[in-house]
């Protein structure tokens, strides 16, 4: 089986899949939502830690939403157990602004659950969306995610646990050129990628748990891959058994707080060369290498390499992160070289790190202009 450097395997990764519909008996609808507020709406107005917070505080004792910048009110719609096919017709049905509650148990889908339009998708304890996607072991064919948030803004799916093949199955949520999204507390388990961001200005990954698929022919699998997105928050997720745990490009990003362990790499700044191919056919990758992201409270172990700023990454700030059991190192700033396609890797420079309350931290800096503060400094080669 051929190998595959991640920038090549993005075009399936990362492509959209073009779902073929099929006749899905409508659910029944609830009787539309009233609210005395006809302005904004908390429930999609996401812009901090604490308006998550009050979110989830308000689902479970109102289970309402309303809506954002229009007087037309979305419906809520409840999806039963056993469903099968069922979220798409359930998110056309609730309209723009609309509230779609699983229920505890197994939903199945088989083809891809297109978002085009702001919605909240709210899984109950238990409400498990099963995936029929294979791997990709050849480079080329569209992705499968379960679900692609496409041209829109305001979309929540929280709560929602998405399950692969037990041989793992291809995508679990893809985000192309849509603001403002927010996945929160769902689990994601046995995707070849968890979450795939193509243009996702302002999203929030809050408190996810994330494990990849465990096949043994699995060559290339990532956990969160940000191709493009201004102010990408990731933040308190836990994501394991990844070649790469988190691979970002793009600027102006925070990842704090998050575990990472089991991975080939933990954490990757980086730039992702334009080869990822859209529905459309178009050709798209990183505007810049991984620029102004903020990493702060992470916690990199049993990875191979716990953090590794390569192919430009610049201006970064690297602070009280911690490593442990890392086989390599626990963190690298690489140097000039070639990526696997041939193409030039500049080497990262003008980075910031400060590891000086983590003893034992070991680190490796092989890039230009960049500033350590602390760490047990191993040579460059």
């Amino acid at each position: 089986m051929k190998k595959h450097h991640l920038f090549a395997a993005l075009c399936c990764l990362l492509s959209i899949y073009s779902c073929q519909k099929e006749s899905i008996t409508p659910l029944a609808e609830s009787t539309p939502i009233s609210t005395e507020t006809s302005d904004e709406s908390a429930y999609f107005k996401i812009n901090t830690l604490e308006d998550l917070a009050t979110f989830e505080e308000l689902f479970v004792q109102n289970e309402t939403a309303t809506s954002r910048g229009s007087r037309q009110h979305g419906k809520v719609i409840h999806v039963p157990n056993n469903s099968k096919n069922a979220i798409q017709a359930a998110i056309t049905a609730a309209g723009p602004y609309g509230l779609i509650v699983l229920a505890k148990g197994n939903h199945i889908e088989e083809q891809t659950i297109v978002i085009n339009h702001p919605i909240y998708i709210l899984g109950r304890k238990g409400a498990t969306i099963i995936a029929s996607s294979q791997i990709y072991d050849e480079f080329g064919p569209p992705a499968e995610p379960v679900f692609s948030i496409r041209q829109t803004t305001r979309v929540t799916i929280w709560g929602v646990e998405m399950q692969g093949r037990a041989e793992g199955s291809n995508m679990g949520i893809e985000i192309l050129n849509s603001t403002h999204t927010v996945l929160s507390k769902n689990t994601i388990n046995s995707f070849q990628t968890a979450i795939a961001i193509g243009g996702g200005d302002n999203t929030l990954l809050w408190k996810n748990n994330i494990v990849g698929a465990r096949a043994e022919d699995i060559q290339l699998s990532v956990g969160i891959v940000v191709v493009d997105g201004v102010d990408v928050r990731i933040l308190q997720n836990k994501i394991s058994g990844f070649i790469w745990g988190i691979i970002c490009g793009s600027q102006d990003g925070i990842i704090q707080q998050n575990e990472l362990y089991g991975n080939s790499v933990g954490l990757n700044l980086d730039f992702l060369v334009p080869v990822v191919v859209t529905s459309e056919g178009n050709i798209t990758g990183s505007k810049v290498s991984a620029t102004n992201w903020t990493v702060q409270n992470n916690y990199a172990h049993h990875n191979q390499v716990g953090y590794l700023l390569s192919f430009g990454a610049n201006n970064n700030k690297l602070i009280n992160n911690r490593g442990g059991n890392n086989s390599a190192l626990d963190l690298l700033l690489d140097t000039d070289g070639f990526n696997a396609l041939g193409i030039p890797s500049p080497a990262s420079y003008d980075n910031f790190v400060d590891v000086r309350s983590n003893t034992g931290f070991t680190i490796q800096d092989c890039g230009n202009n960049n500033r350590v503060r602390g760490g047990i400094q191993i040579p460059c080669n």
